[in-house]
């Protein structure tokens, strides 16, 4: 005779068991990639200075410093309330504005480095 007990009912899984898997499975596989990224190609890190203007043009931002990278260079911009590379001016003293691109700019350029400094 066999012995026929009665075996308990398999229970499923829940469905946020089943989302807490996916969720630490997804941060593992991020991390990973992260970790991989970071020690075959490592990315510049550096800010975003520019921001939409009112009609949808990119400017400068208004005020403020940003990092930016290229390699091994590393600079630091640093934006007045005009929306202008370097410090504001200072009252009384003719303000000259000079128009231009990246040379004008001073890109990867220290602020005495550029053509404006």
């Amino acid at each position: 005779m066999t012995d026929r007990r009665a075996t308990p009912p398999r229970r499923r899984p829940s469905l946020a068991s089943g989302l807490v898997v996916v969720c630490v499975a997804t941060l593992f596989s991020l991390g990973i990639g992260e970790a991989m990224v970071r020690a075959v190609a490592p990315q510049d890190l550096s800010g975003s200075w520019l921001v939409h203007g009112p009609r949808g043009l990119l400017m400068n931002r208004a005020g403020g410093e940003v990092r930016h990278q290229r390699g091994d260079r590393v600079v630091r911009y640093r934006f007045n309330g005009l929306h202008l590379r370097g410090a504001p001016p200072p009252p009384g003293v003719p303000r000259v504005l000079a128009l231009g691109d990246s040379f004008t700019f001073g890109w990867l350029l220290g602020a005495p480095e550029t053509y404006l400094g």
